[in-house]
């Protein structure tokens, strides 16, 4: 953290660079910056991020070498869906089935990004998105296949598959990262190959977990 005083000194006196510099905050922890999209992210430090979030528009100045943002002028609309459902659903034997939720399984959606109908998260707006899913599996059908789709417009862009012991309790896990237009859509997505059906999600650990979160 840079002494406040000595910075408004040097902005008083300007001794060095007489510029001021806009960027885009890419991520919190640790506290970086794009100056503009195509960039690769930059370290900076800070005088003042209350309020700031990824995506928001900082005002910073250069100083002994290096950027430090002095404020904040503008917080992107916060674009993130995520759902958590407490309950299981049946998954058929070697049929891809998709995972239905329901408006009592939205943790936080201020844009209002989750429909319901089609049990879908639709993005806002083009951008950089982070998907992420994760899952357990119940018991019985051991020594199988358990596998999580993420589907984007209808069709997979990662799978995560896993084989399961004779117990047949296992889990899925799903983090990416994916450009997408706006009205694209995520769906969540589940298979396996037990020879019979199986249950997946539940209470407690064993909770579904889908998030769509736009990072730039």
């Amino acid at each position: 953290m840079f002494d406040i005083l000595d910075t408004l000194k040097y902005l008083v006196n300007k001794k060095v660079e007489e510029i001021l510099f806009t960027g885009t905050i890419y991520s919190l922890d640790p506290l970086q910056i794009k100056f503009i999209p195509s960039d690769d992210p930059i370290k900076v430090r800070s005088l003042n991020i209350i309020g700031a979030s990824i995506g928001s528009n900082v005002l910073m100045i250069k100083y002994l070498n290096k950027f430090v943002i002095i404020g904040v002028i503008g917080t992107a609309k916060q674009e993130k869906c995520s759902l958590i459902k407490a309950s299981s659903q049946t998954i058929t034997t070697g049929t891809t089935t998709k995972i239905t939720f329901g408006t009592g399984d939205v943790d936080f959606d201020p844009s209002s990004m989750f429909n319901d109908a089609n049990d879908r998260i639709i993005v806002p707006s083009a951008g950089l998105y982070e998907i992420s899913m994760a899952s357990r599996w119940g018991t019985g059908g051991g020594s199988s296949d358990r596998a999580m789709y993420a589907n984007v417009n209808g069709a997979s862009i990662y799978a995560d598959m896993r084989s399961v012991g004779s117990s047949g309790r296992g889990g899925n896990s799903v983090s990416i990262k994916k450009y997408l237009n706006a009205n694209d859509y995520v769906e969540m997505a589940a298979w396996q190959d037990s020879g019979s059906n199986r249950t997946i999600g539940g209470t407690g650990f064993y909770k579904l977990y889908f998030s769509v979160e736009k990072c730039l």
